[in-house]
C-alpha cells in the first residue's frame, strides 16, 4: 500500500539511505513514487529484462 511505501521512504530518507523502487509497471505508480520522494526505480515501465551483454551496445540494442 502507499502508506507502507511512504513510511519506508521516510525511514530511509531519515537515515540517509537511497531507495530503489522495483516492479514499476505504470506511469501512475511512477508518479506516486516520485511524489513520495523516490528518485530511483526499475520495472517494465522502463524496459523488459535483458541479458547484460545486450547493454554493451546501449539500452536499445536488446
Amino acid at each position: 500500500s502507499s502508506a507502507v511505501v511512504g513510511a519506508i521512504l521516510a525511514l530511509a530518507h531519515s537515515l540517509g539511505v537511497e531507495v530503489v523502487a522495483e516492479g514499476i509497471e505504470t506511469t501512475m505508480q511512477c508518479q506516486a513514487l516520485v511524489t513520495m520522494g523516490c528518485i530511483y526505480g526499475q520495472g517494465y515501465l522502463f524496459g523488459r529484462p535483458a541479458p547484460a551483454a545486450n547493454w554493451l551496445d546501449g539500452p536499445d540494442a536488446g
